[in-house]
């Protein structure tokens, strides 16, 4: 029997600590009075399953009513695996799953991991899974179990200590007085089922599914290895061939039995002598590759030479976070738990670098689909700002895993939007990139690519847009954080690394989102083969034409003049449904106004926005659409879509070469933050010393509040909205005699956006408030600020951007309100919120969003941007009568 380094000083240490003695030189000291069982931390201490962290995954993909992942297992530290507390007692003694993000989606690989028992040399079996009352604890940064076995106890403590290791620390103590012989038994199972949700079991296998050499099971004289074949499932799973989750320990093990699900393995006898304890070292890791798996077999040496070390670390890291983050003094007990939540479920999103991910970044969810692998602006500038006082390191990497994305001169495939910062990262591009290596780097490509297709799959990412401008707000307040925190000199290098991309960023708005050069700008779209192309003898090729759907009947009373254009614009498909390429035809259709039409690009400018399906860029259903025409034009529905039908402008450079679409109103909330943006460019010109820049951005963030004000605001409702423009080039902030506000589509969130960049006039201000304060309004009965008002004639409580009740919009028209004093109104808002929205102070994660009349859920747990938010409101409002 061979034992390593660290099981022998452990016992050793731990034996000394019981019997009255210390080594104050120890890493593994453990003075008399604290049970070496103990867990870790003190802060942390304090917070006990803030956060649900317990369930037994018995299939790969384990739903609840969502379709999210049913479980909230604990990732950290930029993991991409994550373990769970044993759900009921026959998977006590082990850490559940593992769940691992195979790169783009969350799936549950095993059912338990590594389930511990223990046998004497007389043949008696302590099992865990016979233990009453064990304590199963999540903590801010760790998962903890403790078991009373009589004459033994047992305490298992995970914690991650690396962007791809978490480690575990067993430790058994002898509570007799004398010596045991025990050895270590520990057994683990992956999942088999396919998939199983709330409506039942597919009886679809894993094995079935991705074949028999997927998954590939192997254990080794220090641990396990559950190897991967390459599954390329664009839209559920994406592995690489030798792929690797695996696990090491500080102790010999040989194998009982190992097959292609389960395997059981022990140790030899170890010693453990009489009021004594010893640990065991065990590390768990998922490597995407055979590269990073190499890596982590490096990195896990390391780890177990010094573990003590290594966990400290990790312990120390999450109280300078709690400290760090816990400073509402004002707060209740539940409202500092409530915070607690947000800082985990910020941290618990974190992903670490891989593939074309650069640099690491938080996403907005690991538990619902589509959001688990990625980074998109709209969400991380709203990650950055709440994690600029808890752990700024991470907010700034978090803002530079946006900006390596942001497109220059050089690109290969649009370098018509230079300065723009592209909708969303994930580790794998879209096959448009091909051999076109962004920004032209090809180093890079060739790295993560290896010089062929790897990571050139991904249904994910997505170029057809931006997102609205806060990247200044959120680099701004990551600045006041680094100078919350006396990091002085880093806070001013931090602007001097950030402002000239930011230039670029912003200067790209008016470039290419200004259709009549007035400064004041439109969302829009990129030239992408999802908004244009042309149709060339039967066949879509590449081309600048807007691309649009309709479906044809020969009811349609369509004039000969459109059914020419159709003929040569538009290909039939299913049903009659025509693709068509034409911006003429599109207009004309829109004039026409007998037929729907859609134009994908409105998708892209609804993203564009945040706001993906919003009222105000014309989203309506149709039965809404006709109790409109019944309402206002006697059911003339021809009028009526007129009303709702967008129009779309093909932006151009001074050499008449496409830059994108935008659309045909000019709205009020990006305009709001870029007003703000400017004001934000010139504290930190002024910072680098460049007074002439400053001042211009103040200038022009004048001009364009007084823009605003004047010619987006309804004295006759009370409320701001986007403008409806021609393409006819006016003076700089001037507006064309044609331009009309867009009442008629009712009140959304655009509508605040001026007051939380406190560019909204005083009286239009108070105005705004009486608005909001509205129960017939955005006042609704459980949780105020729905995505659209409710005399919206597009509203529904649960249409995802016309009804549903977003946080981070909640947090908008707080801050707003606050902004301009009304900090009554924005104190009763946010406690309606808190006493009517469920979920948000129980055990399960933050939610999506919210049906404004019942409170209840209705989307994803783990939402980063909600959980931003709620830290926002703790660190702002919570308890407080007055505004931040």
């Amino acid at each position: 029997m061979r034992f390593k380094k660290s099981l022998l000083a452990a016992s050793i240490i731990a034996s000394m600590a019981l019997t009255g003695c210390t080594d104050n030189s120890s890493d593994d000291e453990i003075t008399v009075g604290q049970p070496p069982l103990k867990p870790l931390g003190e802060i942390a201490l304090q917070y006990e399953n803030v956060l649900n962290r317990t369930g037994n995954p018995l299939a790969l993909h384990d739903k609840d009513e969502y379709d999210n992942v049913a479980y909230n297992p604990l990732y950290d530290n930029g993991s991409w695996h994550g373990f769970l507390l044993p759900g009921s007692a026959d998977t006590y003694g082990s850490f559940t799953g593992p769940s691992i993000i195979a790169e783009e989606y969350n799936v549950l690989l095993g059912k338990y991991m590594d389930q511990l028992s223990l046998t004497d040399s007389e043949g008696k079996v302590y099992d865990l899974t016979a233990a009453k009352a064990p304590e199963l604890i999540s903590y801010p940064g760790a998962l903890y179990q403790r078991y009373d076995l009589g004459d033994i106890e047992v305490a298992m403590e995970m914690r991650f200590v690396d962007e791809r290791v978490s480690l575990v620390k067993t430790t058994v103590l002898n509570k007799t007085d004398s010596a045991k012989e025990l050895t270590f038994n520990w057994a683990g199972e992956l999942t088999e089922t396919l998939y199983r949700g709330p409506d039942g079991t597919d009886p679809e296998t894993v094995t079935g599914e991705y074949g028999e050499d997927f998954r590939t099971l192997t254990a080794t004289n220090d641990g396990i290895n559950v190897r991967l074949n390459e599954q390329r499932d664009t839209w559920s799973m994406l592995t690489q061939d030798d792929a690797t989750f695996m696990i090491r320990r500080d102790l010999e093990t040989t194998p009982n039995t190992v097959d292609s699900l389960s395997y059981e393995v022990k140790s030899s006898s170890v010693t453990v002598a009489s009021d004594a304890a010893t640990t065991v070292w065990t590390t768990q890791a998922y490597g995407h590759d055979a590269d990073e798996v190499a890596a982590i077999e490096q990195t896990t040496t390391k780890i177990l030479d010094n573990p003590e070390g290594y966990f400290q670390k990790s312990a120390d890291r999450w109280e300078g976070y709690l400290k760090n983050g816990l400073t509402n003094k004002d707060a209740t007990e539940e409202q500092t738990r409530l915070a607690v939540k947000t800082i985990q479920s910020l941290h618990t999103n974190w992903r670490s670098p891989y593939g074309f991910l650069k640099t690491a970044g938080v996403t907005p969810s690991y538990t619902a689909p589509w959001f688990a692998g990625g980074v998109w602006p709209w969400d991380s500038w709203k990650h950055v700002y709440a994690l600029a006082h808890i752990n700024p390191d991470l907010a700034m990497d978090n803002v530079r895993s946006m900006f390596d994305y942001q497109v220059d001169e050089d690109d290969t495939l649009r370098p018509q939007d230079a300065g723009m910062i592209i909708d969303v990262v994930f580790p794998n591009m879209q096959s448009l990139r091909e051999d076109k290596p962004f920004n032209n780097d090809q180093d890079f490509y060739n790295k993560v690519t290896k010089n062929g297709t790897r990571h050139l799959d991904g249904g994910n990412w997505n170029e057809r847009n931006t997102k609205p401008s806060l990247a200044s707000w959120a680099v701004w307040e990551t600045y006041l954080g680094l100078k919350e925190q006396n990091r002085e000199d880093d806070a001013k290098a931090w602007i001097k690394e950030m402002y000239p991309q930011l230039v670029d960023y912003h200067n790209w708005w008016y470039s290419n989102r200004d259709i009549n050069g007035n400064g004041i700008v439109e969302y829009g779209a990129t030239m992408d083969p999802s908004h244009n192309g042309a149709l060339v003898g039967g066949e879509i090729v590449e081309g600048e034409e807007l691309k649009f759907h309709f479906t044809y009947s020969d009811d349609l009373n369509m004039s000969e003049d459109l059914k020419d254009m159709m003929g040569e614009s538009c290909l039939e498909g299913d049903d009659q449904e025509q693709t068509c390429f034409s911006t003429d035809m599109y207009d004309a259709m829109a004039e026409w106004g007998e037929a729907d039409i859609f134009a994908p690009a409105q998708d892209g400018v609804g993203w564009e926005s945040g706001r993906d399906n919003a009222a105000n860029f014309g989203f309506i259903d149709e039965d809404q659409l006709q109790k409109y025409a019944d309402e206002e034009y006697g059911g003339d529905m021809v009028l009526a879509r007129a009303d709702w039908t967008p129009g779309f402008f093909q932006i151009q450079n001074n050499e008449g070469d496409a830059l994108g679409y935008v659309i045909n109103q000019e709205s009020v909330d990006i305009n709001s933050y870029l007003a703000a943006e400017k004001n934000f460019l010139a504290d930190m010109a002024e910072i680098l010393g460049d007074e002439a820049a400053a001042e211009t951005y103040r200038d022009d963030a004048e001009k364009i509040a007084e823009y605003i004000n004047k010619n987006m605001f309804d004295n006759a409702s009370g409320f701001y909205y986007d403008l409806k423009i021609t393409r006819d080039d006016v003076e700089p902030y001037g507006v064309n005699d044609e331009a009309e506000l867009l009442t008629k589509r009712g009140r959304g969130p655009e509508g605040w956006s001026p007051l939380f960049n406190n560019i909204a006039s005083e009286e239009n201000a108070h105005q705004v408030r009486d608005v909001i304060m509205d129960e017939d309004e955005f006042n609704a009965e459980a949780v105020p600020f729905p995505t659209a008002s409710k005399s919206n004639p597009a509203y529904h409580p649960d249409i995802y951007w016309r009804g549903r009740v977003w946080v981070d919009q909640v947090y908008f028209g707080l801050q707003g309100l606050a902004n301009y004093g009304f900090d009554q109104e924005a104190q009763e808002l946010m406690d309606k919120i808190l006493n009517n929205a469920d979920g948000l102070l129980e055990d399960g994660a933050i939610r999506e969003n919210y049906n404004p009349e019942t409170g209840a859920v209705q989307g994803a747990t783990n939402f980063g941007w909600s959980s931003a938010h709620f830290y926002m409101m703790y660190r702002n409002f919570m308890n407080k009568r007055t505004s931040s």
